[in-house]
Order: C-alpha cells, then structure tokens, then sequence
C-alpha cells in the first residue's frame, strides 16, 4: 500500500489560497507557508499546518507546490540544495510542481539544480480564476516527467478538472504563457467592442449578453465581470491585474522573437490591458450597484 501523500503549499494569495484550501478538504496532510501571517492563520483555521520555514516545509513533504507571482520569487522559494528555500532539506523523490507563470528556462534551470539531489520539477501552471481555484476546477498544463507527474496527482486532483501534460519541463509554461497571450488579446476584444456598442447607446448588459451567444464568444465574454470582480479584490487593483497579465505578455513577446515569431497584436494588447481591466471592473461595480438587494 502506498503511503498517504503529504503536501506543502507556499503562497496564499489570489489563487493559492483556495488551492490550499481545496488540498484540506480533499483530505490530504497539508502544511503552508506564507509571508502573510493572516494568511497561513486562515489556512490553519481550514485544517492546515504552519510551517515554520520553508527549509522545514521542504523536509516534510512529498509534494511541494509553489504559488507566488514571478521568476524572482520563485528562485527564492526553491533555493538551493545544502542552502535555504525548499530544496535545502528536500528528500530523494520530492516532487516539486510551479503553479507559477514564469520563463521556461526558469524551470529548466531549477529542474536541473533539483535533480542533483533527485528532487522532480514539474511546471504546471493553471488557468482558471479564484472561484475556480476555490472549486477544485482548475485546468493544469504540465511539462514534466510522467512518472513524477503520477505520484502528484493526488494533489493536482484536489485542485484540477483538468490535467494535461505537454512534454518535457518548460511545456506546460509555453502552453500557459499562449494561452495568456490569447486572453490579453480577447480581453483587449472585448473592451473596444463595450465600448463602441456603448457610444450609440447599447449597454453592456445587452452587449455581454449577444457577444456571448454568437459568434464571437469568449471565455472573456462570458467572464467580463468576474474578471472585474476579481481586478477587485486584486493586490493593485485593475492595474495591479494588469501588471501581472502584461508580465505573461512579455514573457510571450521575449520567446516569439526567440523564434523569429512577429506578434504584433499581443505586442499592442499588452500596452492597453491596465485600460480594459479598469473598463471591467467598473462595469462589475456599476451591475453589482443596480442589483436589487436581497429578499
């Protein structure tokens, strides 16, 4: 019989908050790691436990999943064997999985320094928003071995609908990273496309509501004010939103001139996103205002 997996989850933000949370109530041996002490108690409360370093979180889990916002951050948590962060302490068959988007040489990098002491990287960032993060009903694309890939999906399965696994490291990170580029564009769509039905009169309830139903549906159409909603509640706000997915473009506009690759829409998209996600997210505010109360 196998034994029971034990995870660790560092970064309880936006996303990884309800990731870990999903993690408890599947029942799985969960332990957390945040800068935010608020946010670790509020895991503890769920059935979690603190960890009190990422050196100890690293040591004590079979799968460590990683959740923080960029290459910076995610070098810092990973560290180094016979250094800090989670690989000091990690144990021979440690799978790491990056929710993070981040460069694919990144992960390369860090799935190489793992394996000096047998440690697995799996990139597997997701798509999906909060509420899907909350739900369990994430779609996960994954570059990795398939092996390694197996004994995580415990895990991924208390988070994910969906999981796909692309190739080697750095696959699901491309994968993820064209998938946010086509987003930046859609979003960018579907802002100019309010805003002109909107100049002759046509309001957005009317406007979201046919642009879903026909042929230029999107998942952004159909998701305009969740996305305005969760620019709410975002760090930064509409233009902290906007700094996150303009990163993402500008991972994927480094690595299209890698390739020889002119994209020129998404180059123009990614100059506009803050614009289309403060355009979002008054329009959630200005729906949630005409809402009529409870009962």
């Amino acid at each position: 019989m196998s034994s029971p997996v034990t995870v660790g989850f560092v970064g309880l933000g936006t996303m990884g908050r309800g990731m870990a949370r999903r993690l408890v109530q599947a029942g799985l041996a969960v332990s957390v790691f945040d800068v935010d002490p608020a946010a670790v108690e509020d895991l503890v409360s769920a059935g979690a436990k603190a960890a009190d370093s990422l050196e100890s979180l690293g040591a004590q889990a079979g799968v460590l999943m990683i959740a923080v916002v960029d290459d910076r951050q995610v070098r810092q948590v990973m560290g180094a064997p016979g250094g800090d962060g989670l690989l000091a302490r990690a144990a021979a068959g440690t799978v790491v999985l990056i929710h993070s988007t981040i460069h694919p040489d990144v992960c390369r990098d860090l799935a190489d320094l793992a394996a000096s002491q047998g440690v697995q990287v799996i990139d597997a960032p997701m798509t999906g928003n909060p509420a899907a993060a909350a739900s369990g009903s994430l779609s996960v694309m994954a570059g990795g071995d398939a092996a390694a890939l197996s004994r995580a999906r415990p895990a991924l399965d208390a988070i994910a609908t969906k999981v796909t696994r692309l190739g080697p490291v750095g696959a699901g990170q491309l994968a993820k990273i064209a998938n946010n580029l086509a987003i930046a564009i859609t979003t960018r769509a579907v802002r100019e496309a309010l805003q002109f039905a909107e100049a002759y009169g046509i309001d957005s309830d009317a406007m979201l509501t046919l642009l879903a139903s026909g042929s230029a549906d999107s998942w952004v159409a159909r998701n305009w004010r969740t996305i305005g909603e969760t620019a709410d509640s975002y760090p930064g706000g509409p233009a902290g939103l906007g700094n996150l997915t303009y990163k993402d473009v500008s991972l994927a506009l480094s690595l299209a001139h890698r390739a020889g690759l002119p994209i020129p829409t998404g180059a123009v998209a990614s100059q506009l996103l803050t614009d289309a996600y403060v355009a979002a997210h008054a329009d959630a505010l200005a729906h949630r205002d005409r809402r009529p109360p409870p009962g």
